[in-house]
Formats: structure tokens, sequence, C-alpha cells
């Protein structure tokens, strides 16, 4: 089950604050069988949405299901929670305690799927919890948290920390309005809506739709440009980079690295700078379809240095005193529909691929 967390563009939402335990104290309440709301004096409003509300003598919920929740500052739609399944009575019993540890608990059953949390415009704290969560900080300097699970975290404008937690993340710069550097290694030198991030538990990077420059660090990272002229560098440890569309320059840095390409018109151009086959580098080619003339996805075929014969799928490469190039045919016309540019003279053999 996906849950979807919404904050209004002008406020912000620390979810460290959330605390059930003001509920008892309200000022007035509404009651329904698909509708609970505690209202308070200072216009503030806690409503919850659901089915099979029901209430003992003295209004207290005792069964039902909620389904939503929305915090309101005088008809100001503050947040918004919805897509969410927890029982009724878990709030209830949140609420008659004097910590927020079981608070916290509830809220982490609430989000416990694959959930998307959008925050406002100013400081915002988002926890993922369990699941494959996606993150979006928006504009404030925020602490965005994804804890269990692969999860991707967008900062947004703002010098925001993110935190991966357990599993393999991303920080993703998709939606930033111009090219960015950033680097998990030093993010001290990082520019546009990456600048005065910092990162803890970070494992890959995505950039945006325009020229970025990326930097893994000492781990194995999962470095990916999108669209636009990126310039990709892994560092150390056993890196995956994918240029994405656009002329893209790749270093796997040391490590046994993967080159990845996942379609033949987004990566001619693209250039290899430091492919070196004793440390295990690979070219990974298997998400393209090398034949598009028959159904199915078909594996390329590598001649070597012989020439192309016409048939579609053939791949071949020619060295240079100081250069490298690979050449695709996918068409079956005997040209070259792709090319990928090695800066370095090598020797290319047939294992040197995932094909």
């Amino acid at each position: 089950m996906m849950a979807t967390l919404t904050v209004n563009a002008d406020y912000g939402l620390d979810m460290r604050g959330i605390d059930f335990g003001w509920l008892p104290y309200a000022d007035s309440y509404t009651y329904g069988s698909t509708i609970f709301a505690a209202h308070f004096s200072d216009g503030t409003i806690e409503e919850f949405r659901g089915s099979g509300f029901d209430y003992d003598a003295y209004g207290v919920p005792t069964g039902g299901t909620i389904r939503s929740y929305a915090f309101f500052d005088n008809a100001y739609r503050v947040s918004y929670v919805d897509g969410i399944r927890i029982a009724v009575t878990s709030v209830v019993d949140a609420a008659e305690t004097y910590t927020t540890s079981d608070d916290i608990a509830v809220i982490g059953r609430a989000l416990a799927g694959n959930d998307v949390l959008r925050g406002g415009g100013i400081f915002d704290y988002l926890r993922g919890f369990a699941g494959n969560d996606t993150l979006y900080g928006n504009a404030g300097n925020d602490i965005l948290v994804g804890e269990d699970g692969n999860d991707t975290i967008i900062g947004g404008s703002g010098k925001d920390r993110i935190d991966g937690g357990a599993g393999s993340d991303t920080a993703s710069y998709a939606g930033a309005s111009s090219g960015v550097v950033a680097s998990l290694g030093n993010p001290g030198g990082n520019t546009q809506n990456a600048y005065g991030d910092t990162y803890v538990s970070v494992e890959s990077l995505a950039g945006s739709s325009h020229a970025d420059r990326l930097y893994g660090n000492a781990a194995a990272n999962n470095l990916s440009g999108d669209a636009g002229n990126d310039y990709l560098s892994g560092s150390g440890g056993n890196d995956w980079l994918h240029g994405g569309s656009g002329a893209d320059q790749l270093v796997g840095g040391s490590g046994a690295d993967r080159f990845i390409f996942k379609a033949w018109a987004d990566h001619s151009g693209d250039t290899i700078i430091d492919f070196t086959a004793t440390q295990s580098d690979r070219i990974d080619m298997s998400k393209i379809d090398a034949n598009q003339s028959i159904g199915g996805d078909q594996a390329f075929s590598f001649i070597g240095t012989a020439a192309f014969s016409g048939e579609a799928g053939e791949l071949r490469f020619i060295k240079t005193a100081s250069d490298t190039y690979i050449y695709g045919d996918v068409n079956g016309d005997a040209s070259t529909d792709y090319t990928i540019h090695l800066d370095d003279a090598v020797t290319i053999w047939n294992s040197y691929f995932y094909l």
C-alpha cells in the first residue's frame, strides 16, 4: 500500500514533533462514522477520515479504520496524508501516553509501504520509515531520512541533509532548473540545487536534465546523468555509471566499474575516459535491443574489427594510436547507428561486454 503525504508550500513539517497527546484536550469534536476531528481554541484542527468509526459514552473512538489525516491552521490545510490504513484505536492508545515514541510508531505503521512524502516551503523533517520511498524536500533547509528500503530523495532548493538510512538510496536532482555539481565524497564543492547538501548513507546520485557533474566516493556507487552532456566520476569502489541521453563523459576510477548503455539513440557520442580491463571494468549493453526488426530483446553479436556484414545487431571496434571506437549497427544497413568512444587505445574482447 502506498501513502502520500503533502505539506502546504507556506508551511513545513517536523515529523519528530508529531504528538497525538493533545487530542484529549481539544475544545470540541466532530463525530461521525467516517470522520473524527478535534478542534482547538487556537484555530487548529486535527481531522481523521476513514470508515467504521465507533465511540464510547465519552466520545472516545473505540473502533474503525483511519484512511487519511489532515492538520488545519485557521482553515489552511497544513499537511495531509492519504492512502493509509491504521486502526483508530492505535491513535487513541498513543494519545493516552506522555511520550512521543508510540506516536512515531503509529506513523511508522501508516508509512510502511512505498510512500511519497512532499515537504513544504520552509524547514521539513521527513522520515520515510519502511518501504522504497520517495521524499521531496522542496524549498527550505530540510532533513530528509529515507530509513529502511531503497529510497529516492529529492532535496530541492536549500541546504538539505539527505540521509538514506538502510538499503540502497539515491539523492536525485531530477527537478533542478540547471546542471548541478554533486559529490558524495566532497559535498563542499556542490553547486546549484545541490549546494549545501550533505549525505549520510547515500549510495547513488541521479542528475538533472541539464549538464551535470556527479562524483561518487570510495564505496560502490550508482551514478545516473539523465539528459544533458554529463560528467560522471565513480571515484573508488565498484561503480555503475549511466550517462543517459547526451554526449557524456564517464570515469570509473579505481575498482571494477560498469558503464551502462540502455538506448542506442541516447548514447552516441559518449566517452569512457578510463576503461581498464585489468580492473574488470565492463561495458553493459544488455538493455539495448540489438535488432529492432524482430520482436523481443536481441543481444549484440561482437565481430571484433571486421566490417559490418549487413546483419542487424553487429558490434565492432577500431583502435587508433590513442583512442578506441565501438560501433553498433541495429538495423542491418552496414552503417554505424551509434558510437562509444574510449579515450585510450584498447584492444576490445567479447568478454569486456555484457551483451
